[in-house]
């Protein structure tokens, strides 16, 4: 009998077992076979689509994280090339050491072929210089060349002064690129050293000369090429050195076929390996130019030639053999003769610059070596219209017969008023100076009668056996103190006639 007091929970309790009992009772009569479980309902499961949505999070997420990266890399990639577009003079301003830096961390672009000659990076350049290269061609077949050269040393890392860079550059724009300059890159094209290069050879590589700067000279070869081979006027020199040449600038043009001439790769895969002797040059300029002002002494004929001649062995009673142009292709022109030391042959050429550009002519003209220079210099002097005298430490220090005889003609028509004189002392004056004093027609320039009193006692005497007085001299001038001065130099004293 049921209870009907009893709990639902004990209710089905009982049910389970007679439920049990009933099946067991069943299966051991036999009549009937035990009933096989039923199939479970089939699950509903959404594990597939879930795997599916996770690997489409973890996808996008990927290219997310990917566009980061290449936002980031990209920002920080502009960032660095701005950086790298600012000159280290522009951003290390006040810090050398900084700007050397910035130099040496171009090493990374320094190709594998240069790091033997570049091992600390591309060098800082010398005091007082912008550039560490300046390229001197001529426009009619270097100009290609001079751009090609320029931009495979800039891709360098290397500063070049190209005149295709500045916008019409006059002649003082290309001397103080060359004096700014580490070297001068010269590109040896036929008639490079011609008279119609006028800016070349006088404004650029005299300059050069001048300021003791490196010539590194680069033959491109070819139709366009620099000859060093056909000698035919002189077997001692190419005769691009003298063909159309003018006569002051030969001993330069020989001097300079003298050094280590360079070539240029017209394939694009060597040029690599003539940058490189480039670059070896240029550390080696300091070297250079002691070869090339030996060079220059030698070709003008102030130099020994023996192979163990020593410099102090050249003749010092030899004036330096530098020509100028020859009068007689400009009559229209003042002439200007010259007396000086051969040691002072920079300073000589900076005043033929002066000269020049004051629009005259400089006649210095000697034979060098030879017996009868006096006879080449006198009718020289005597068609003058004034002389400059070096007259510096060296020429005081050292008064030779050559000298001595020079200065009597200079004296002589000096008491005639045949000419002007002009004295020019390298440490009071410049060639500015003298420009600026035959430009104004000036009677004169300098201490005169204090290079008077000086020559005086060693002069010969003259027709009436009596040497020169400096009284003589005085009351054909008065010296006087004029208000000029040039890039910071002392009052140059003018003499003006009564």
């Amino acid at each position: 009998m049921c209870n009907p007091t009893a709990s639902p929970t004990a209710m089905a309790s009982a049910a389970g077992v007679s439920v049990v009992i009933t099946s067991i009772t069943t299966t051991s009569s036999g009549a009937t076979p035990a009933p096989t479980a039923a199939p479970a309902p089939a699950a509903t499961s959404d594990d597939g689509g879930d795997s599916s949505m996770m690997l489409i999070v973890i996808i996008i997420g990927i290219l997310v994280g990917c566009v980061a990266l290449v936002a980031a890399g990209w920002f920080f990639y502009s960032k660095q090339q701005k950086s790298a577009s600012v000159e280290p003079e522009s951003r290390y301003e006040h810090n050398e050491e900084q700007a050397h830096s910035w130099f040496q961390g171009k090493l990374c672009a320094i190709p594998a072929e240069l790091q033997s000659v570049l091992p600390n990076g591309i060098p800082p350049l010398p005091p007082g210089c912008k550039w560490h290269f300046f390229i001197s061609k001529q426009e009619a077949c270097g100009k290609e060349l001079a751009e090609v050269i320029a931009r495979t040393l800039q891709n360098v890392g290397f500063k070049v002064w190209l005149s295709q860079d500045f916008q019409t550059p006059d002649e003082d724009a290309m001397r103080e690129g060359v004096l700014q300059s580490a070297v001068v890159l010269l590109l040896m094209t036929h008639g490079i050293f011609r008279k119609e290069r006028d800016w070349v050879t006088r404004v650029e590589l005299l300059s050069a000369i001048a300021a003791k700067k490196a010539i590194i000279g680069v033959n491109p070869g070819g139709t366009n090429g620099f000859d060093l081979d056909t000698k035919t006027i002189d077997p001692s020199c190419p005769d691009e050195c003298l063909a159309g040449v003018t006569d002051y600038f030969q001993p330069y043009a020989r001097a300079i076929t003298r050094l280590t001439v360079l070539g240029w790769a017209t394939q694009i895969d060597d040029r690599m390996s003539k940058l490189k002797q480039i670059v070896r040059q240029y550390n080696e300029r300091d070297g250079i130019v002691i070869k090339l002002q030996d060079a220059i002494k030698r070709q003008s004929g102030v130099a020994p030639v023996g192979a163990n001649a020593a410099a102090d062995e050249w003749d010092p009673s030899v004036s330096f053999k530098l020509r100028q142009h020859d009068a007689a292709t400009d009559e229209t022109r003042d002439k200007y003769h010259a007396s000086y030391k051969s040691q002072d042959a920079q300073i000589m050429m900076e005043a033929m610059d002066g000269i020049s550009r004051a629009g005259a002519l400089c006649t210095v003209v000697h034979n060098a070596q030879s017996s009868d220079w006096f006879q080449t210099w006198k009718p020289k002097c005597l068609a003058a219209r004034g002389v400059i005298v070096i007259y510096s430490e060296n020429y005081r220090s050292n008064f030779t017969m050559a000298l001595q005889k020079e200065a009597e003609v200079i004296l002589n028509l000096y008491r005639k008023k045949a000419t002007t004189v002009f004295v020019l002392d390298p440490v009071l004056h410049s060639s500015a100076d003298l420009r600026v004093c035959i430009m104004d027609k000036s009677a004169g320039m300098g201490d005169i009668q204090g290079w008077i009193k000086f020559i005086t006692p060693f002069i010969a005497k003259d027709g009436h056996g009596r040497r020169f007085s400096s009284s003589d001299d005085t009351r054909h001038s008065a010296d006087v103190s004029a208000n000029m001065t040039t890039h910071g130099a002392p009052a140059v004293q003018v003499v003006v006639e009564e």
